[in-house]
């Protein structure tokens, strides 16, 4: 007898609690979505994994979840961390095989992360995500592949913070790159505000780029007031007519 094929709508959520094989072939699939530059070392994220580490040096909670086809194997990850403080989601990353992209298995798993995120008791008003800029230094990152990726997003009914010269520390923090800033809400009540940017901004460089060992409180006090003090005419727009 044939099993019936079953739909990628069902394909199975894990939340990655340990440095497992499925841990292992997420960071793989990262590295096929990312230039190094904006993904470093993926698998010292194991470190995040360890229950005891992740109460002791770091507050804000972080959800690693990959979807599995029927064959076991990994077809899709994202990374997602909750910040307590301005009391919204940070997507870290979110990649798919390539032969499952316009699938609508990301969006699937960024829904899965906000539910799962809401099941744990939080109530978070948006969610927050970054799109690097085009540019040469990085590979795989030209205008079509930028445009795609701000079309996803798009299509989730997000919007570019324009006004905020936003520029992502690199994993060796010796440059920024130029990225957009992306918002999505999730309260009914959420008004963005410039207040609100620079809540978002100053989580960013010290609960999230902070933990990767290397930014400097004296580094990461320059890159928010940097940032912060660019936001002029703040507003939101189509991520399809940012680029």
């Amino acid at each position: 007898m044939i099993t019936p094929e079953i739909p990628m709508s069902n394909w199975p959520i894990k939340r990655i609690v340990s440095a497992d094989y499925d841990f292992m072939a997420a960071c793989r699939l990262l590295k096929d979505n990312f230039p190094e530059p904006l993904l470093g070392n993926v698998e010292s994220y194991a470190q995040i994994l360890v229950m005891e580490e992740r109460e002791n040096e770091y507050p804000d909670e972080s959800y690693f979840l990959v979807i599995k086809d029927m064959s076991e194997r990994v077809a899709g990850t994202a990374i997602f961390a909750y910040l307590k403080r301005p009391n919204v989601i940070y997507l870290e990353y979110i990649a798919t095989e390539r032969k499952h992209r316009r699938s609508g298995i990301a969006s699937r798993l960024l829904w899965e992360g906000i539910k799962m995120i809401r099941h744990y008791g939080y109530s978070p008003q948006a969610i927050v995500m970054e799109v690097a800029k085009p540019s040469e230094e990085l590979d795989g990152y030209d205008v079509e592949s930028v445009r795609k990726r701000l079309k996803f997003f798009a299509d989730l009914g997000s919007k570019v913070i324009e006004g905020v010269d936003y520029r992502m520390p690199t994993y060796t923090h010796q440059r920024e790159i130029p990225a957009y800033l992306i918002v999505r809400p999730l309260s009914e009540n959420f008004h963005f505000e410039k207040w609100q940017a620079r809540q978002i901004l100053w989580a960013l460089f010290y609960h999230v780029f902070r933990y990767d060992g290397d930014i400097s409180e004296e580094r990461a006090d320059k890159l928010y007031k940097i940032t912060s003090a660019s936001i002029s005419n703040l507003s939101l727009v189509d991520p399809r007519k940012a680029l």
